[in-house]
This record gives structure tokens, sequence and C-alpha cells, in this order.
């Protein structure tokens, strides 16, 4: 509230708070009286000594607490809505809390999240969630055997919990078994993975010191690599001319290898016959070496002799060479003399040389300028080794083009496939013919200088023909234009057929080399969009449009099946055993081959049949053959599975003429009936003559028969069979007939 220290009354009074009283300075009495403000307003609260009254809503926050009677229908509104509301009697018309804790409860309406009261009393109904306890305190509440059914079911419940339980008991046991498990297992997992870890660790060591080793032997097998082709190319040559040497060696080799065969059978004989020689030879040698040995120590003693012999040589040849020193001396003046001699013909021989240089130099430079120009005429450069025979070096050092090659085709009239340049690549066939084995053609696409184009083809030599391998123009990429038989393969780094297209069929296989159609792809597909068949535009996953679109399903034992629109007809064809399986035809109607089983695989669950049709209705006097009635009718009937229902209307003024009147009278059937011939239906006759006591005809069925009887019951007969004469001949009618049997 607001601090009055300080200010005035007149600025103060109307915050204050007064009761309304007639009486000066009365204070509280019995009588309710309105709490006003300072200018005389009453607000919603009156009080007295004894009570407090309230006009309008009443908004609690916190707790209501009330020791004795609470009574709101002494208050004027009927309503309360409060967190909490306790108090020993509680009466009010409608109550809307939380919490509701009474001795003694009186309403006719409450909505609570929670009702707490030692007695409870109801005028209308009781709506609620549960009841908490036995309900044997609860009054006025009408019974409900729901309540004892669920009772029971908590008896049962109660069963299954206690058995659960046990079960609960046993899984914890194996719970506790497997985790024990687990963790042994763990640990074995964890130092198997730190020794895998750490023998990763070596192998990642040694795979980056392989790494450097690679590169360094992969720089050295380059220089080899290079060597090696440059005397693969030398080989080659030697190869096809040793080639002839070889077969005519080869020819001289086999003739001397007979006649070593033949010396050597010689030779074995011979050999044989020397062992025994070369036994007595060793003993012989034996005793030559150690006279060798002997000689040996007498020579070791010559040679010392010899040593001072050479000395003595040393010192006459010490005096010739001494002569011949002499000799160089004057051999030496003799060139100093020739070296004037040769100064005066070597300035001879510049002079010459120079006169011979001008002359060369004017030649080449007609043809070939070495400060740049045209040159004319033909060019060739011939080199008896394999270093490079042309050579464009340029020093430039920006960023921009290198050493470049022009071929420039100066034509004053181009023209849409005209040649612009052409690399050969040219050498002599195995007859010493020079031989173009592949080419690189350089053509004029599109000549309007607008819309220039170019075309460039890779061709290879072909049995004597050029043959356009790779081609490049200004609207696409063409690979074997003239339609050779080649292969065209991709091959990625694990597949040697990536991509591979048969250049005799045109078949193409992904990881296929032998594509026998013209997609065959070995492994899987997985296509993001829709796919089409004849069709530019799919609207679906698999959209095939064709005169017959339809797919072939084959399996791993050769069974084929076709499903698919034929002829504006959908059909699963099985192709194997030649039999149209399932069908849809324009109409909408369904054929199936075989049966369909419903509820089941079962043969119980097997529905295999379904027709509907008409038959010719008659009547004989006998179960087989016999005679029949001259009158007829068009039947109807339903076949579906073994089960038919046949009927027919207006079977008139039946004739029996030629009918025998004492024998049994029989109706035929549009389908023979089971061995057992389960039936019921009913008939409706006019003028028929019961015998006495008759009075129900029911048409039933012959066991295995394609011909049913009329059975007649009463007080006199229980079962007997209507015989051709209980027929009025000529006004009988069967107004309706039912029948339902079934069939083999």
């Amino acid at each position: 509230m607001s601090d009055l220290t300080g200010k005035l009354i007149a600025n103060t009074y109307k915050d204050l708070l007064q009761i309304a009283s007639s009486a000066s300075n009365g204070g509280l009495d019995s009588t309710l009286r309105s709490v006003q403000d300072g200018s005389g307003n009453n607000s919603s609260l009156k009080i007295s000594e004894t009570s407090a009254a309230f006009t309008g809503n009443v908004s609690i926050a916190g707790s209501l607490n009330i020791g004795n009677a609470f009574t709101v229908g002494s208050i004027e509104t009927a309503l309360i809505s409060a967190t909490t509301i306790r108090g020993s009697t509680v009466s009010v018309t409608n109550i809307t809390t939380d919490t509701l804790t009474a001795e003694t409860l009186t309403f006719q309406d409450v909505s609570v999240s929670s009702l707490r009261t030692g007695s409870l009393t109801v005028t209308n109904n009781v709506t609620a969630t549960a009841y908490y306890g036995d309900g044997s305190n609860l009054t006025g509440i009408a019974s409900d055997t729901r309540i004892a059914a669920v009772s029971a079911l908590t008896v049962v419940n109660q069963t299954s919990i206690a058995a659960n339980t046990s079960l609960i008991v046993i899984n914890q046991t194996s719970i506790a078994a497997n985790a024990s498990a687990v963790v042994a297992l763990s640990a074995t997992l964890e130092t198997r993975i730190a020794a895998v870890s750490a023998l990763t660790a070596v192998n990642k060591t040694s795979i980056a010191a392989n790494a450097s080793a690679v590169v360094a032997l992969s720089a050295t097998l380059e220089t080899r690599i290079a060597a090696v082709s440059v005397l693969t190319a030398t080989n080659k040559t030697s190869i096809a001319a040793n080639a002839s040497a070889v077969v005519a060696l080869s020819a001289t080799l086999e003739t001397r290898i007979a006649a070593v065969s033949v010396l050597t059978a010689t030779n074995k004989t011979s050999i044989a016959a020397n062992a025994s020689a070369v036994v007595a030879l060793s003993a012989t040698l034996e005793t030559r070496i150690a006279a060798v040995s002997v000689l040996t120590a007498t020579n070791k003693t010559s040679i010392a002799a010899n040593a001072s012999a050479v000395v003595a040589l040393s010192a006459t040849l010490e005096t010739r060479i001494a002569a011949v020193s002499v000799l160089t001396a004057t051999n030496k003046t003799s060139i100093t003399a020739n070296a004037s001699t040769i100064v005066a013909l070597s300035a001879t021989l510049e002079s010459r040389i120079a006169a011979l240089s001008a002359t060369v130099a004017t030649s080449i430079s007609n043809y070939l300028p070495l400060t740049g120009g045209s040159l004319t005429g033909v060019v060739t450069i011939t080199t008896g080794d394999n270093n490079p025979q042309l050579v464009l070096k340029s020093t430039d050092a920006d960023a921009l083009s290198g050493p470049l090659l022009e071929l420039f085709r100066d034509s004053s009239s181009p023209a849409n496939n005209d040649l612009t340049g052409r690399i050969s690549f040219q050498a002599e066939d195995s007859g010493s013919n020079k031989v173009t084995y592949s080419r690189i053609n350089s053509y004029i696409d599109n000549v309007n200088a607008v819309s220039v184009t170019g075309k460039i083809e890779i061709a290879t030599n072909q049995i004597g023909f050029s043959k356009s391998r790779i081609m490049f123009d200004g609207t696409e990429a063409v690979i074997n234009d003239d339609g050779v038989d080649y292969d065209f393969r991709v091959e990625s780094d694990t597949v040697a057929n990536a991509l591979f297209v048969q250049g005799s069929s045109g078949n193409v296989g992904i990881n296929n080399a032998s594509p026998a159609t013209a997609l065959d792809v070995t492994g899987d597909i997985t296509v993001s969009g829709n796919i089409g068949i004849g069709e530019s535009s799919p609207d679906t996953p698999l959209h095939i449009t064709g005169t017959v679109p339809e797919i072939t399903v084959e399996d791993s034992t050769g069974d084929v099946y076709k499903f698919g629109n034929n002829n504006g007809t959908f059909r699963v064809y099985n192709v194997t055993d030649t039999r149209e399986d399932f069908k849809i035809d324009g109409g909408g109607n369904i054929t199936v081959g075989g049966g369909i089983y419903i509820g089941g695989t079962g043969a119980a669950n097997l529905l295999d049949d379904y027709e509907e049709g008409t038959y010719t209705v008659q009547l004989f006097d006998a179960s087989s053959g016999g005679n029949a009635s001259s009158t007829s009718v068009t039947g109807t009937y339903t076949k579906i599975g073994n089960l038919v229902t046949c009927k027919f209307d207006s079977l008139n003024n039946i004739d029996t003429t030629g009918m025998t009147g004492s024998n049994e009278l029989y109706y035929s059937l549009p389908f023979a009936a089971g061995s057992t011939g389960r039936s019921a239906g009913s008939v409706v006759f006019d003028s028929l003559t019961f015998v006495t006591g008759r009075t129900m005809v029911t048409p039933l069925v012959l066991d295995s028969s394609s011909r049913g009887q009329f059975r007649t019951t009463g007080s006199a007969v229980t079962d007997q069979v209507s015989d051709v004469q209980d027929i009025n001949s000529g006004t009988t009618d069967i107004h309706t007939f039912t029948l339902t049997y079934a069939t083999a």
C-alpha cells in the first residue's frame, strides 16, 4: 500500500477504507455494513462483528479453510471455483475444484479431480472414472454387473501376474548369467581389439614406408620401362629378322638332333665301355699327379734361379729405354718444325670450310629459313636411333600456350566435310610394304561463319581399309561410326567390363563381357526415376509401350512366365506349360486358369470352378435312358466349386404320353451329382394326383447320377417316390423348382 507519511489528508482520504454507518464513529456492530473508499463508494464486501458478505465473484488464490458449516445457498452465487476447499460441512449447488475435502458433503453437481470425504450424499447421478475401495459404503448407486465381471477378471489377472512373477525371476537369473558371459566376452574382445589396434599402427607405419619405396621404385621402373620400350622396338625388328633364320635353323637343328640322337645311342654304349677305362685312367692319373708334385718343387727352385736373371735383364732394358728417350727428343724437334706447316694448312682449310658453309647456308635458306617464314616442298627427317626427330621448344615463361603445332588448310573455297589436316602413323608390314596403321583426321563439320563446327576422327587400319574408331562432331560423339565388328569396353578400378558393347550384335553388357540381350546386366540395378521401354515419357517406375508389352520372368529351373498387356488383355501366361493362368479382358472380366485358394492352401480351401448357364429340363420314366416327356423348359444353373444351384419356372401342361405310368418319375440335372447326393430344394406342383396321405413333394438327387426324383411325404407315407401316374397328363404344371446339390 501507499505510504501516507508526510502526505496531506486531502491527497490520501480517497485511498482509505471505511464502514458505511449513520452513527458517528460507531465502528463494527451486528449489522452488515458496506466497506467504502474515502469518497463513500461501496465495495463488493460487507462486514459485521459476526459475518461477512460479498456481492459478485470471489476468487481465492490460496486455500479456503472453514472451521464450521459452509452453506453457499445463503450467498448470492451458487458457484464456487477454487483450487482447494476444506470444511466440516460443505453444501453447495455446483463445485469446480481440484481437491475437495469435507466430513459431510451435500451437492447436486460436482466436478473435481480428487474427492475425499467421510460422508458423501448424492441426490442425483455420480459419474466418475474410478471408485476406490470395495464400494460397500456407497448407497443410492445402481448396481452394475460389469463390476462383478471386473472382479472375476481381477482374480484371473492376479493368477497370471503370479505366474509372470515366477517367470520374471527365471528370466532375471538368465539375464544375470548372460550378463557375466557378456562381460567375459567383452574383456576378450577388448584384448583382441587392442591387439588389432597395435597391429594396425605397425601396418600403417609399414604402409607409409612402403609408399615412399613404391614411389622411388615407380620412378626407377618408369626409366627402365622406357629403356625396355626402346629395346623392344629394336628387338621387334631383330625378332622379325631372326624368325626366318629360326625357321631355317629349326630345320637344320631337327636334322642335327636326329643325328645326335643316333650318336647319343652310340655314345651311351661307348660311355659304358669307357667307364671301366676311366677307372683305370684315374689310378694312372693319381700316379702322374704325384710325379707332378715332385716336379713342382723342382720348378720352384728353378724360378728362384730365374729371378736373378730377370734383374740383369732389367738393367739391360733401362739402358735401351734411355736410348729411346734420346730418340724422342729428336722427334719432338721434328714435330715442332712440322707445326708451322700444320698451321698454314689449317688456315687454308678454314677458308675452304667458310666458303662451303656460305654455299650450304644459301642452299638451305631457299627451303628452310632460319628466322621464320614458310617452308615449301617436302621435308624428310631421317634418324637411325630412337631420339626425337622433331622438337618444338618454347622458352615463354607466361601462363599462356607453350609450343604450338598448327595445321592450316589455306583454301579459298572451304566446304563441309573438307579434310583440314591428317596425322598418319605408318610403318612397314611383314612384306616390306609401307602401311598406314592409324590416323587422326580433322574435317570441317559446318563451314557457316555464324555456326562453325569442326569434326575430328581417330581411325585405324582394318585389313587394308581405314575405319573410324572415335569421332567428335558438332552434335555428338560417335564410337565405331563405320559399323565394324569392334567391341567397346570400359574398365573400372576393379571391374574389367564395367561397360561392354559387343561389336557383332550391339548388345550392351554391364559387368558382363558376353551380353546375350540388348542390355545384359550382372549385379544389382538401382533406378531413382521412371524407366520407359518403348516409351519416351514414362509416368510410372516401369512404363512399357508396344504392340504386345509383356514382361518375361524365368527362374533358375527354366520355368518361364509372361505377364502384361496382350492385345488389350492383361494376362499371366505360363510359357513352359502353354497355359493362360490369369486374364483381365477389356470389359474388366477376370479369368483364372486354375483355382483360387480361400482361407488356406489345402484342397478344402480351393475354389476351382464357377459357371453360369442354362439347360433343358425334361421328365423321364427311368434313372437313365427311358422315355421322356414331350414337354420341356429351359432351366438355369450356377455352379460354384462342386455346389450347383439350378431352377426353372412354368413347366406347363406336362405331357406324359409314351411314358410308363407305373415307373418312377425322374427329372434332368445340368451336372451329375456326387457319390453322396446331398441336396436341398423345393418344388410347387399344380394338378398333381397325390396318393392318399401324401401332402408334400420334395426334389432329391440320385447318387452319381444326372437325374433326380420327386419324393412325397405325409401322414400315410413317410418317404415315397413319385411315379409317372402321379402326373395328370396335359394339365399338371410345375410353377417353380429350386434345387441345390453337390457334384462329384
